[in-house]
């Protein structure tokens, strides 16, 4: 979960893999204490009957670490039955109630969510050029009745072309759609994903998680001090730290922003010096 997390709350785009991961996420905590013939057995993994005692684990294999299987071993007599019996229960029902809250709050059947899966690459067999169309109807403002076909023609292209056609796959989806919107046609020399990429480009600016904006009140709160308080003063500073690749310490200003600083610094001290 600590991954699924960090990963997320990064600053690279992942919207494309949101449900792939998540379905990977829920599938790791059932085969914590499902056997893994029922949840094979189940395609949508949030019809799988978890909660039912006979599709669970045996307490001897159910998921509980190590250390605690151990000590359960070690001193299973002054433990006792009735406790050892208590503990397992517990942590049938801690499993239950987290599988149970993932399959209410996650969008496992948001059609969305599974459309955007196009993005990354790895898995572009699994879907079809109606995933790009329901994307468009969801997006109007994506796409234009003009180029449509031609968006469908690349989407086909995407879908068919082997591996190595494409740029080399990865998880960096940004890296990824920005080499392919450089692919030119060999014989015509013209951009083969133009049209695709775009709507790639557009789609990947979609939010997966709330990270980019905590962060910015992270960065307001450690600019904005008593004496820089103007909201003009704290904007411009937002915008230049956010926007800047390198650490402020490697930062080289040219002489051009020396010299606009030092008018500006002048300007101010005349403005509020003391008469």
């Amino acid at each position: 979960m600590n991954e699924f997390n960090t990963a997320f709350q990064a600053d690279a785009s992942k919207i494309g893999l949101l449900h792939l991961q998540i379905t990977r996420l829920l599938r790791k905590f059932l085969g914590k204490f499902v056997k893994s013939n029922i949840i094979s057995s189940h395609e949508d993994l949030t019809q799988v009957p978890y909660a039912d005692r006979q599709c669970q684990l045996d307490d001897d294999i159910i998921a509980i670490g190590p250390k605690a299987r151990t000590y359960l071993v070690d001193f299973q007599d002054d433990i006792g039955r009735d406790v050892e019996k208590k503990v397992f229960r517990s942590v049938r029902s801690f499993y239950t109630k987290i599988v149970e809250k993932m399959c209410n709050k996650f969008p496992f059947g948001d059609p969305t969510m599974k459309d955007l899966g196009f993005l990354n690459p790895s898995a572009r067999s699994s879907k079809t050029s109606d995933a790009v169309i329901r994307l468009i109807k969801r997006f109007p403002s994506l796409s234009t009745d003009e180029n449509l076909q031609q968006l469908q023609d690349q989407f086909d292209d995407y879908m068919l072309s082997p591996d190595s056609d494409l740029p080399p796959i990865t998880d960096d989806l940004d890296k990824f759609w920005g080499e392919m919107s450089k692919q030119k046609d060999v014989f015509c020399k013209s951009d083969r994903f133009d049209v695709l990429s775009k709507l790639a480009f557009a789609l990947l600016s979609l939010p997966n998680s709330n990270g980019d904006s905590e962060r910015a009140f992270s960065m307001v709160r450690k600019i904005m001090t008593d004496f820089r308080s103007d909201m003009n003063t704290l904007c411009a500073l937002l915008s230049t730290k956010i926007n800047c690749d390198s650490d402020c310490c490697d930062y080289q200003p040219s002489s051009n922003v020396l010299k606009m600083a030092k008018t500006a610094t002048t300007n101010y001290n005349v403005k509020h010096s003391c008469k």
